[in-house]
């Protein structure tokens, strides 16, 4: 007898499924390690990544350090996005730590200074992640489905389940 997916597993599998394909457009394949649905104490979910390159906000303020910090913001909004996409509600459950990665790294912009630039950016990268989610719905939707199958996947059963959607796309563009 197989056991029903919940509603609250199809939302996760989704959120976890945007923070990958979001990373991995962002940042590139090498930083996630393994995406889970696994639930534990701490998390419904989770992906396991490396830090990026190069990156300590706390000390380098260059211009490739605050990109990089727009990155992990959008990073961060692609769960609650992809969440609220495939269920048609955004469920704020679980996202409590994105919520705090992306108001710490808000302030780490400006040093926590002028509240309207906090506001616009806080917007405009919003919107940014909203269309890589719709943009890369496909490899999203495939990975959340895999996620729900097998509650977890390593960094090259990822990759291949987004390389065979960028195939599928390939061949429909060339027609």
């Amino acid at each position: 007898m197989t056991k029903k997916i919940t509603k609250r597993e199809i939302e996760t599998a989704y959120h976890e499924a945007g923070h990958a394909v979001v990373i991995w457009k962002l940042f590139g394949l090498p930083r996630i390690k393994k995406i889970s649905i696994i639930k534990n104490k701490d998390y419904l979910g989770m992906v396991k990544t490396n830090k990026p390159k190069n990156y300590n906000p706390d000390i380098d303020t260059s211009p490739s350090t605050e990109i990089k910090i727009h990155y992990r913001i959008m990073e961060s909004y692609a769960g609650v996005i992809a969440g609220k996409k495939a269920t048609g509600k955004a469920n704020h459950i679980g996202a409590n730590e994105d919520y705090g990665h992306i108001a710490d790294s808000i302030l780490r912009v400006d040093g926590g200074f002028d509240n309207k630039l906090q506001r616009y950016l806080d917007k405009y990268l919003y919107r940014r992640t909203e269309l890589l989610i719709n943009q890369y719905w496909a490899e999203i939707n495939a990975v959340a489905k895999e996620l729900l199958k097998r509650k977890e996947l390593k960094r090259n059963e990822f990759y291949n389940i987004v390389e065979k959607i960028f195939q599928i796309k390939l061949k429909k563009s060339k027609k």
